[in-house]
């Protein structure tokens, strides 16, 4: 049997939209820009293979690490489903309650997803390390 995390909510998936919404009417900033979200989510850490997390150097930027976890089965379904309907909608990424990224999805996503891609590789181990106590501190 698969191991439930202790902090489901150190990392979460959801939608988030360049406009407030009626229902997004929360606000983070990102790589100077602001989206807007609710407190829906479509994923939270039990649904991905958090004690296994990918830690990857940027070779370009080698002061640069994107931490990645695998979905579970459920996950991958989940995402997949949605992100093949809102192709060129966004996506955030929360961590520790902090909107680390929001990409545009280009295409349905399954299988692998980014925490975050611009950690320094000192960030990457702490997080890595949290994220594989299923986000107990």
């Amino acid at each position: 049997m698969r191991r439930q995390p202790a902090n489901p909510a150190y990392f979460v998936v959801r939608p988030v939209f360049e406009a407030a919404t009626a229902d997004a009417t929360s606000s983070a900033l990102v790589y100077g820009r602001t989206f807007y979200f609710s407190n829906a989510k479509l994923l939270d850490l039990s649904d991905f293979d958090f004690e296994d997390p990918i830690e990857q150097s940027n070779k370009s930027e080698p002061s640069k690490t994107a931490v990645a976890l695998k979905l579970t089965p459920e996950g991958s379904r989940i995402l997949g489903q949605w992100s093949e309907r809102n192709i060129g909608s966004r996506l955030g990424l929360f961590l520790d309650g902090t909107l680390t990224d929001a990409p545009e999805i280009k295409s349905r996503i399954d299988g692998i997803i980014p925490v975050g891609t611009e950690f320094s590789p000192q960030e990457a181990a702490v997080i890595s390390a949290r994220l594989r106590r299923g986000g107990a501190k």
